[in-house]
């Protein structure tokens, strides 16, 4: 199964421009709303109407996935049961002969 939205990991620049890149997971952001620079104490913040959205955004998206992912294994499954029945159909046929 694919890993979780909300624990894929993002990488933001340093505000501040300390060359030092801020790794942050989509649930941190939706939680804290801020993401901080661990060199120089810089930080972004997120608004909160935006990290909702966000947060609605990816529950959407990752039951989406999970049902993508649910059919997919149910199509594989309906593809080997129409070669197994393709192959006994093409093993039993009846022959007729014309004189």
């Amino acid at each position: 199964m694919s890993e979780k939205i909300e624990k894929q990991k993002i990488s933001l620049p340093c505000p501040k421009g300390c060359s030092r890149a801020i790794e942050i997971s989509y649930y941190d952001i939706c939680s804290r709303r801020e993401a901080k620079c661990g060199r120089c104490g810089s930080k972004y913040k997120f608004g909160s109407s935006e990290a909702s959205n966000l947060k609605s955004a990816m529950s959407y998206v990752q039951r989406l996935t999970d049902e993508i992912e649910r059919k997919s294994k149910e199509l594989e499954r309906k593809i080997q049961d129409f070669q197994k029945a393709n192959e006994r159909l093409l093993k039993s046929p009846d022959i007729e002969l014309k004189n």
